[in-house]
């Protein structure tokens, strides 16, 4: 999904705690991570904790996803709607205690809960973007504040409310590794530019997992293209890339992003599994290849594409960046992250810039930023 963020005009330096809560746009359940932080530069990993949701909890949340995207319109009280919001706050109520046990938390020393839900709708032109999962709950059961609801803000302020993850990309890599790109694979594929001179520029660059998923479930008995073994076997259909990729959006300059329904591709029935695998492979890496015009210097100076979300597991992926794209390609382990955590992480980061009350610098037409402040925070 579009942002840019650069740092907040925050002078304090005091930490707090904040447990991040993610369900991404896979629907394959919830990651949680606690840290330390002051939201702009100093950040403790303290413990991290997944609960995966049930296979057919998983189905009925992207059953709500899509059939959101096929009405073309919100309706909060629709069956499907509402039976995804209560999976995903009974979960997150599950995974928050198991965490707490786990990991042995005093939750009197977690000053806020930074919740992101799980996207059903994405589209900041029409003013949309639909998270669901219940906040007031998690508040109430835990007696810990929650921040959620981040994109909205920026979208009534006339931004593209995502992504949101260039917020806490910049804090991650180090100058050595500059200028990089992060390189977030989940349900969409979206980029963070860190330029040596501090620059920040992030936008959503194409397909993800999310149209492979699919086509993977629809057309094998395997639910994902794991270890990219079936992609591996195939040959991308350089004719039917071609017209996946002849779209407006890829010219379009940011800000600018994309929910995952808008690149959920259909393949003719014609081609095979391994070749509609493939070629769906090579539709992720294409995207980050469109995306290079509008990097600085054509993207030439990029040292390493630093690759985050389940698209670095895929090795298919990999191989595609490397074979598109300038510079190393690297999963972002290779310089010490965790890769399953970043968004958790994230949305802990961005809790604590709410309860804290530090801004964000998000992108605007034209190379503009304005200072928004994202989520909103309901407490106990």
């Amino acid at each position: 999904m579009t942002t840019t963020a650069a740092h907040a005009r925050h002078t304090e330096s005091a930490t707090i705690g904040a447990i991040g809560a993610m369900s991404g746009t896979s629907g394959d359940g919830v990651d949680l991570a606690y840290v330390e932080t002051d939201g702009v530069k100093t950040v403790r990993r303290r413990a991290r904790f997944f609960l995966p949701f049930a296979v057919e909890e998983t189905a009925a949340i992207l059953a709500a996803a899509e059939r959101i995207a096929a009405a073309g319109q919100v309706d909060r009280d629709d069956p499907a709607v509402r039976r995804a919001e209560e999976i995903v706050t009974l979960r997150h109520e599950e995974a928050l205690a198991a965490f707490a046990a786990e990991a042995r938390i005093d939750m009197s020393a977690v000053s806020v809960i930074g919740m992101h839900g799980q996207t059903l709708f994405h589209d900041p032109r029409r003013g949309v973007s639909l998270q669901v999962g219940d906040p007031r709950r998690l508040a109430a059961r835990f007696g810990v504040p929650v921040a959620s609801n981040f994109r909205l803000a920026d979208i009534l302020d006339g931004g593209e409310g995502a992504p949101l993850a260039p917020i806490y990309h910049r804090m991650l890599i180090g100058e050595d590794d500059l200028p990089s790109v992060v390189v977030n694979i989940g349900g969409v594929t979206n980029i963070t530019w860190l330029g040596s001179d501090g620059s920040v520029l992030g936008f959503d660059t194409g397909a993800g997992n999310g149209a492979l998923d699919r086509f993977v479930r629809d057309r094998t008995d395997r639910s994902f293209d794991e270890d990219g073994a079936l992609s591996a076997e195939g040959t991308p259909d350089l004719s039917v890339l071609a017209s996946l990729m002849d779209d407006a959006y890829y010219a379009a300059p940011p800000p600018k992003s994309l929910d995952r329904s808008t690149v959920l591709a259909s393949l003719p029935d014609r081609i095979g599994a391994e070749d509609g695998a493939a070629t769906l492979v090579a539709f992720v890496a294409a995207g980050l290849e469109a995306a290079l015009r509008h990097l600085p210097d054509g993207g030439r100076q990029v040292r390493r594409w630093i690759v985050a979300g389940g698209g670095r597991r895929n090795p298919s992926i990999l191989a595609a960046m490397r074979a598109r794209l300038p510079g190393d390609v690297v999963p972002i382990e290779a310089i010490g992250h965790d890769g399953d955590m970043i968004e958790a992480e994230l949305f802990a980061v961005l809790g604590a810039r709410r309860m804290l009350g530090i801004s964000s610098s998000m992108l605007r037409p034209g190379g503009g930023t304005a200072e928004v402040l994202l989520g909103d925070l309901v407490r106990p």
